[in-house]
């Protein structure tokens, strides 16, 4: 006889029993530090953005200061470069100066001039007028100065600010017939507001308002009388002055 021995399988439970489990209570004390943990999240993502904005803000920053430096150094050269230009020019028209006139700037930089100089039947221009107007600078000698119908504009605006700042002599300047327009005025009013010599000043038939269009030169010259006392003599007429500019002119003199 065959004897057969079955061994008994173990049988599976029908659940599994859990021995050990994490239970997060949902209390008032879990809510809040989830919360606060919540914010803390948030404020330094609000403080990560912040810093990226301030580096941003100083890159920025940077790149402008380097650009406005660039910019300087670009009209620092230009203007170096047109200064440059200008005294080559000088120089060349030293060189080609006529008898008269070069005896005339010869003796104004030496101050050794008659009491007063008319360039009339002269032919001037910018360059040349510059060069009369640097001669004078350091002059003490010449009183009266008649530049009258020369075709001068405002490229002469520069230089003649310049002598009526520095030359503390000239008593009288004829600037009548000319095409000198608002810089001009702007330039001679800033001048004459330190200037103590100049008694008479003549821009009769200019272009001192463009045509009508532009009257800060003339603005800038009724602001200048209020601080000038020295200046006797201020002839504007036909330059197209409005009556406001007038009254203006006329209460700056009260």
């Amino acid at each position: 006889a065959v004897q057969i021995n079955y061994m008994e399988q173990p049988q599976k439970p029908k659940f599994q029993i859990v021995t050990q489990a994490e239970v997060l209570p949902n209390t008032k004390y879990y809510l809040e530090l989830k919360a606060k943990r919540k914010e803390d999240e948030e404020l330094r993502e609000r403080e990560k953005k912040k810093r990226e904005q301030r580096e941003q803000m100083k890159a920025e920053e940077r790149e402008r200061v380097e650009q406005e430096r660039k910019m300087m150094e670009q009209l620092q050269r230009q203007k170096e470069e047109e200064e440059a230009r200008k005294r080559e020019e000088d120089r060349r028209q030293m060189r080609q100066l006529e008898g008269r006139l070069e005896i005339m700037v010869n003796r104004m930089q030496e101050s050794i001039t008659p009491k007063e100089y008319t360039v009339a039947g002269l032919e001037l221009g910018t360059v040349r007028c510059r060069i009369i107007n640097s001669a004078l600078q350091n002059n003490h000698s010449l009183l009266g100065l008649h530049l009258s119908r020369k075709k001068l504009t405002d490229d002469v605006c520069e230089s003649m600010t310049k002598m009526l700042m520095k030359n503390k002599f000239l008593q009288k300047l004829e600037l009548e017939g000319n095409m000198l327009g608002p810089a001009t005025s702007k330039g001679i009013a800033e001048a004459l507001e330190t200037n103590k010599s100049l008694h008479i000043l003549d821009l009769e038939s200019n272009w001192l308002t463009s045509s009508g269009q532009d009257t800060t030169g003339i603005y800038a010259i009724a602001e200048m009388l209020k601080k000038n006392k020295t200046l006797l003599s201020l002839n504007l007429g036909n330059n197209q002055i409005d009556a406001k500019c007038g009254e203006y002119l006329v209460s700056a003199m009260e």
